[in-house]
């Protein structure tokens, strides 16, 4: 009987969790077994209820259509979501492995250096694989993968198009603010030869037409 107790505690140890059947003929032995019964089960459930919280966790971190990374204090990745994977092509074996490892970006591995120095977060734009990624690099306390205590938080979004936009605005701006400013000055230069008497009262009728005529410029 005692064997079996013995063979129950190593597999709880081991993370295996079973019912054990309460067949010894001494009473003592079937209280500790059902004792370890009871806690093989709570034990198991509350492993399977860690396991759908990660499980959603994931899904909800997968759904931000942004890339999520955690950095311990060595810089090592402690947990990367679907989006920073596919950014960075990161697979299992990147977990526990240095910034350098993965990501070849100089700003960003220099960001997750300093935020981890001076805990000051940090936001800037990278390019990458054609892309413009927004990047906020925050400093953190929190356990990831592992159970490796993480200290810094990447978030990336893919804001090509909107920059892209930004990038089209400003250029259509800058050219209409160039386009006016050449009839805006003819049309102020007459208006103050008006006004200064420099332009004489016969030749009203023909300054008016040239403001006219700047003015459909515009």
């Amino acid at each position: 009987p005692w064997e079996k107790v013995k063979r129950g505690l190593k597999n709880l140890s081991q993370g295996e969790y079973q019912v054990m059947a309460l067949t010894s003929p001494y009473e003592e032995i079937n209280d500790l077994l059902h004792d370890m019964n009871q806690l093989n089960l709570e034990t198991d459930e509350y492993l399977r209820a860690i396991e759908s919280y990660q499980r959603q966790l994931q899904e909800i971190l997968d759904e931000l259509k942004q890339g999520v990374l955690l950095f311990d204090e060595k810089e090592m990745l402690v947990y990367c979501n679907q989006d920073a994977s596919n950014y960075f092509q990161l697979t299992e074996d990147a977990y526990g492995k240095p910034a350098y490892y993965m990501i070849r970006n100089l700003q960003l591995k220099d960001a997750i250096h300093h935020v981890n120095q001076d805990a000051q977060n940090r936001m800037f734009d990278i390019q990458h694989q054609g892309k413009t990624l927004e990047t906020k690099v925050f400093h953190v306390h929190t356990e990831g993968t592992h159970n490796m205590q993480a200290t810094v938080l990447v978030l990336m979004r893919d804001v090509t198009f909107e920059r892209m936009i930004e990038s089209i605005k400003k250029d259509f701006f800058s050219h209409a603010s160039h386009e006016l400013k050449s009839p805006l000055t003819a049309i102020k230069g007459y208006a103050e030869l008006i006004e200064l008497g420099v332009i004489k009262a016969t030749e009203h009728q023909q300054t008016s037409h040239k403001i006219v005529k700047q003015a459909d410029m515009t």
